[in-house]
């Protein structure tokens, strides 16, 4: 006889949270799922920017930011692109008409930046960067650098010999080089003395949709269409890296990981991840058994500060992966590949000889599944056309091979392991003569009898030499009549 020890876990949202994850959505607690970046500012809020608003989350609730008409310290619009924080942990949100400063202490933030002349910089805010001599660097439509005073933005165009209209992404390396995108039209890389290099101008039509910089100074940009490209410093060229042979990735953001892992985020193709030592792109494979991340939209990835996955799902919502899970490998309903025991209530657990699980459900019929976890068998219930009792309370296998069950309204029987079905006892009976229905354990001890609990009527036992059941008055007289549990110790006490 095998024993289980299991948990049951009351709040299904917790226990999801703490084994496999979450998903954030527009229902309860996102502004919106139409997700453009996820992002952990240096005091490890998460924030989240789409496009019906900012939403940020401190570890216990979310906070929304919208715009609000009149109030020039809200947000300046509702279409957030990025999110930015610099070495002095000043955090700016842009937006699809401009940039702003969040002001931490008055949670509010500071009015739109503007130019010399105080027109406001109306640009689409795609991508901000901090240099090496602390200068901020914003792009999205025409490139500029920010300047700070008093929580007063200005912007200014920095004197550099490309077109600083229609830029995208942009990122200074370790060495001092610029690289700036700009759309269809490739990667320009400014030299510290202002030499210009272009590349990837011949691929027209796959524009740039974000560059990265691992801690080793390997350059990476990744195309829409095309997929991951990594710059050579020895032919000073870009190289594709093609995923299972082919250059078809649509990628829309990267991530660099504390290892250099190159997180490679696609639109409908899930997250994949670049292999240094086997230069090739590959399927990365998530501690994840609830929802199918394989043709996902992945438009921005963050691991935060203690290695937790955050994906934005664009139109699905914020999904939570935590980086150590509790052990539980969930099976059933809510899982998007291992639904195999339907979505009743289990009530009851065994594992026989044959390292079978039998699962007892409620109102669902009883399965078997098989002792990897990956097939199983469905017995449909008597109201159903099969032979498994409406609501099964306890499935136990005795010394002898014979795997019984006990059950709410239709007594105990056995379970014929080869094909499932269940025969029911008819001997077991209350002083009254009447069909015993509630039975709700089982023990078995060391002279075989197995011992049965019912909930109304007592302790009986079966004599397994024989297959005889009996009523032991004499213990009944001192027991309470309903019992839910029992345990049979290895020194021959019986626990009730």
């Amino acid at each position: 006889m095998k024993k289980i020890l299991f948990l049951i876990l009351l709040f299904i949202p917790i226990a999801m949270l703490g084994q496999a994850g979450k998903l954030f959505t527009a229902d309860s607690q996102l502004s919106s799922s139409l997700i453009n970046k996820v992002y952990q500012d240096a005091n490890g809020m998460i924030w989240i920017a789409t496009e019906d608003g900012l939403n940020r989350y401190d570890g216990a609730k979310f906070t929304t930011y919208r715009h609000e008409d009149g109030n020039p310290h809200s947000l300046s619009h509702n279409y957030v692109r990025t999110i930015f924080s610099d070495s002095h942990g000043r955090i700016f949100i842009g937006t699809y008409s401009g940039l702003q400063m969040y002001d931490i202490a008055a949670d509010c933030f500071s009015e739109p930046a503007t130019w010399p002349d105080g027109k406001t910089y109306q640009a689409n805010v795609i991508d901000m960067t901090e240099r090496h001599n602390g200068e901020i660097w914003v792009s999205g439509g025409l490139l500029v650098t920010l300047h700070i005073d008093n929580n007063r933005l200005t912007v200014q165009t920095p004197s550099i010999p490309i077109p600083t209209s229609l830029t995208d992404y942009i990122l200074e390396d370790r060495t001092g080089n610029i690289w700036v995108t700009r759309g269809e039209n490739g990667i320009y890389r400014i030299g510290p003395n202002n030499q210009i290099h272009h590349y990837l101008e011949q691929e027209k039509g796959t524009p740039v949709t974000d560059l990265a910089e691992d801690s080793q100074g390997n350059i990476y940009a990744a195309c829409m269409g095309k997929g991951l490209y990594q710059y050579n410093t020895a032919d000073d060229s870009f190289q594709l890296i093609p995923y299972q042979g082919k250059n078809n990735l649509s990628i829309k953001a990267l991530f660099i990981g504390k290892q250099d892992e190159v997180y490679i985020c696609t639109d409908g193709q899930g997250v994949k991840i670049y292999q240094q030592g086997s230069n090739t792109v590959t399927d990365y494979q998530f501690e994840n058994s609830f929802y199918n991340l394989s043709d996902s939209k992945v438009h921005s990835l963050l691991k935060d500060n203690n290695d937790n996955f955050w994906m934005a799902l664009y139109q699905k919502g914020v999904m939570f992966l935590p980086s150590q899970p509790n052990g539980f490998k969930y099976i059933g309903s809510k899982s998007a590949n291992r639904n195999l025991i339907g979505k009743n209530c289990v009530t009851a657990l065994c594992q026989d000889t044959q390292n079978s699980f039998w699962i007892g459900t409620d109102n669902g019929g009883l399965y078997r599944l098989s002792a990897d976890a990956t097939r199983s068998i469905h017995y449909p219930t008597l109201d159903k056309g099969g032979t498994a009792p409406a609501t099964i309370l306890n499935l136990y296998e005795d010394s002898e091979g014979t795997l019984w069950f006990g059950s709410f309204i239709n007594g105990m029987g056995q379970i014929n392991k080869q094909n499932g079905v269940c025969s029911y006892e008819q001997n077991l009976k209350d002083k009254g003569g009447n069909h015993i229905q509630r039975v709700y354990a089982f023990a078995e001890d060391h002279n075989k009898r197995l011992w049965i609990a019912t909930m109304g009527a007592g302790l009986f036992y079966r004599d397994l030499k024989n297959g005889q059941t009996f009523y032991p008055e004499i213990i009944n007289t001192k027991i309470n009549s309903w019992i839910s549990c029992m345990l049979y110790t290895p020194d021959h006490l019986l626990y009730i």
